[in-house]
């Protein structure tokens, strides 16, 4: 589906937005419809992921179905000493900020102490990766 959206003009791009909101209105109850759009909107829209993920909370903020979402996505390939539960945890970061934006203050309750709980454990598996560096250094 991400090709659709490759190399866009202004009004394309205007079009694609438009098709993305519409998109999510029809499927906000749908897991996997919900994962794969914002994992294009992350590819290809960055720029409008946080305006999209707010629209998407206006209409769902199941905390149990937001839950079931990768908000943060995969971060890819890193070179070099990468402690991935920083990693992650700076992603997660990012969404919860993008989530506090939200004019649904009490509805989104439940989705900021879910992300704060998963912020908290990606720094906890940091603090081990940083553990296991020290310990066994020759491991790295």
């Amino acid at each position: 589906i991400s090709l659709l959206f490759f190399e866009l003009n202004e009004p394309q791009t205007a079009i694609a937005i438009k098709y993305l909101k519409s998109f999510i209105f029809k499927h906000q109850d749908n897991r996997k419809h919900i994962e794969i759009i914002f994992d294009v909107i992350r590819g290809h829209f960055n720029h409008k992921f946080e305006s999209l993920l707010l629209y998407f909370l206006d209409l769902n903020n199941d905390v149990e179905f937001f839950k079931q979402i990768d908000w943060a996505g995969n971060p890819g390939v890193q070179m070099g000493d990468v402690n991935w539960g920083e990693l992650h945890a700076t992603r997660w970061e990012k969404i919860l900020a993008m989530v506090a934006n939200s004019e649904k203050v009490v509805e989104t309750i439940a989705i900021k102490a879910f992300l704060k709980k998963r912020i908290q454990s990606e720094y906890n598996r940091a603090e081990g990766e940083r553990m296991r560096k020290f310990i066994m250094p020759s491991d790295f």
